[in-house]
């Protein structure tokens, strides 16, 4: 089994799920990649602190339908995503506020 959740990754890895398809990972990638190797390895506390510190970023990706606020993050991140294509919208204002609160608590640039 593997997750398309990425607030449900560290409970489906810690179940048995062999690894994720996730989201986050295109703006965090080197982190998700990590929160799996801890939980295959065993290192629950330090697999549980990180899928702490990744859990609001998650949520923020999702304030609009995928692939809205990740086509947005990796804008502001300086990679020329573009925007969704129709019938999708850019975020709405509202979205990004959270999208760039959570970008920077998390600690990335952004260029907004």
């Amino acid at each position: 089994m593997y997750s398309g959740e990425d607030a449900l990754n560290l409970p489906i890895l810690a179940c048995g799920g062999a690894g994720v398809i996730s989201v986050l990972s295109n703006i965090v990638p080197a982190d998700v990649k990590k929160l799996c190797a801890l939980v295959f390895e065993n290192k629950m506390d330090e697999a549980i602190a990180l899928n702490d510190k990744l859990l609001p970023l998650a949520n923020a990706c999702f304030v609009e339908v995928n692939p809205i606020p990740v086509k947005e993050a990796m804008n502001l991140l300086g990679f020329d995503a573009g925007i969704p294509r129709a019938p999708l919208t850019r975020l709405e204002d509202a979205g990004k506020e959270k999208l760039i609160s959570a970008m920077k608590a998390y600690g990335l640039g952004v260029k907004a």
